[in-house]
């Protein structure tokens, strides 16, 4: 019980696994009381561990978005690596679009059409636009032209040329960081910070700011 109750406790931590929220972390408790469930009905093991394993976020606090000295400092950072460009792109992403690290991970370079970008797939499946700034729309392109390495068909691959995850992402913005000196820093307050932007640029539309 106790290992497994670790292991929860590692797959609802934020800094490894940025995008999974709480309903799925619910979702795999269940699966695992009903798979050990299963294994004693078959007798494949004499007792049940999962039988007392129980769920219940006691971390959740509200995602606080970046200062904005914090803000400037991560996308000050000069990149050094085609990596680094790619990081760059991405950390401009998120500040101009809001987006969950998820869909950032996958997204095509199809979904890229001059300054607009499509989300074909967001959280409920639900398919968005957003626009992108001439900023991010220059870092993207330079990124594409010179240091993007051939492998997949999505918009940003690891050095090896495979899709990016949530954990890579997360990792990555930890080692930039770093270098920015910015504490706690994760891929959610982007989002956050792009939120709290529009709310005092746009006012509180929050119809709007839902559809974004």
């Amino acid at each position: 019980l106790d290992m497994l109750q670790s292991l929860i406790a590692v797959l609802d931590d934020q800094a490894f696994f940025p995008g999974v929220g709480e309903t799925t972390v619910k979702k795999m408790v269940k699966f695992i009381k009903a798979s050990f469930t299963w294994f004693c009905r078959r007798t494949w093991i004499a007792s049940n561990p999962a039988l007392d394993l129980q769920f219940r976020r006691v971390h959740a606090k509200e995602t606080q978005p970046f200062q904005t000295d914090e803000l400037l400092a991560l996308l000050s950072v000069q990149p050094t690596s085609p990596a680094g460009y790619r990081d760059l792109a991405m950390w401009f992403l998120f500040a101009d679009t809001g987006l969950r690290c998820q869909e950032l991970c996958q997204l095509r370079r199809t979904d890229l059409s001059g300054s607009e970008l499509v989300i074909r797939n967001g959280k409920g499946g639900k398919r968005r636009s957003v626009s992108l700034g001439s900023a991010t729309m220059k870092l993207i392109q330079v990124y594409l032209d010179s240091y993007r390495p051939m492998g997949e068909a999505y918009l940003f691959l690891t050095d090896e040329g495979r899709e990016m995850k949530p954990r890579h992402v997360a990792k990555r913005l930890e080692l930039w960081a770093k270098k920015a000196d910015v504490l706690n820093a994760t891929p959610h307050r982007f989002r956050a910070t792009f939120a709290t932007q529009f709310v005092l640029k746009e006012g509180n539309d929050l119809i709007k700011l839902q559809a974004l």
